[in-house]
């Protein structure tokens, strides 16, 4: 099918039959335009842009998936508001993570204390590691550990082995690692 007969009804029915070759041919292209949105609209960077479409897509692909989307005529509506939501989770996200400047801090008196990850020593990196995959809900610790199997395979390999697009793929691994290394900050920080 070419790009211009891509239809909201087509896509769907591409996800709900789990057409894997045709929904990843698809799937970047509406990647690249949920992306390409963001920068045009928002002025949003490349990199915060092609990850805000990932994230966008599986949430889009998971809810034709489990019946959540029932509007199945207006999807590509639903995907600019849903990477448009992305985008401004992501800004949110940014903000509140902003670290503070080392110069200002110790012009002001203060003493910054030593990097604890530079302290801690790998066994107690690879408790905290494990000790947050335990957490992790079973389809998503089962994910993860499939994942993981296919660590050294690529990613596309990986994906199709998975039966999932490519980009369903990157994005499930980018949210699991990014909740684990949240998770595992937390541990140590504590």
């Amino acid at each position: 099918m070419s790009d211009a007969k891509i239809t909201s009804t087509y896509f769907a029915e591409l996800i709900r039959e789990n057409r894997t070759a045709e929904l990843n041919r698809v799937s970047v292209l509406l990647c690249e335009r949920m992306s390409l949105f963001l920068r045009t609209v928002y002025k949003a960077t490349p990199s915060l842009s092609d990850e805000c479409a990932q994230a966008a897509f599986e949430k889009v692909y998971t809810g034709v998936k489990s019946g959540e989307i029932k509007d199945l005529e207006n999807m590509f509506g639903y995907c600019i508001n849903a990477v448009k939501n992305e985008y401004k989770m992501a800004l949110r996200k940014d903000s509140k993570s902003k670290e503070f400047d080392a110069e200002e801090v110790e012009s002001e008196g203060y003493i910054q204390p030593p990097d604890i990850f530079d302290v801690l020593s790998d066994r107690e990196r690879e408790i905290a590691l494990k000790s947050c995959v335990s957490q992790l809900k079973d389809s998503r610790r089962d994910l993860f550990l499939r994942i993981l199997s296919l660590i050294n395979t690529p990613e596309k390999e990986a994906a199709a082995k998975l039966n999932m697009s490519h980009a369903q793929y990157r994005t499930q691994k980018s949210r699991i690692i990014s909740v684990l290394r949240e998770c595992v900050s937390q541990k140590l920080g504590s």
